[in-house]
């Protein structure tokens, strides 16, 4: 039962690196910190990197365009 609970732990923790990993991909492409929303649309399944590639080519507003493209997946 312990090794059960470890490797469930060790699925979790390598789960939190590949989120990380992947907020911080996306913040490098929209040239900004990482931040919470970042982090809540990894989580929610958003397919933020394509996102982030389709907003750095926005110009100015990448933070906004990128915001909008995000919500826009999740009410659709």
């Amino acid at each position: 039962m312990d090794d059960l609970r470890e490797i469930s732990r060790l699925k979790f923790v390598a789960g939190l690196f590949r989120v990380r990993e992947l907020a911080e991909r996306v913040a490098k492409k929209l040239q900004t910190a990482v931040t919470g929303f970042i982090y809540q649309q990894v989580w929610r399944g958003v397919n933020v990197e394509r996102w982030a590639d389709t907003a750095a080519e926005a110009g100015e507003h990448k933070g906004k365009y990128f915001t909008w493209l995000c919500r826009r997946e999740l009410a659709s």
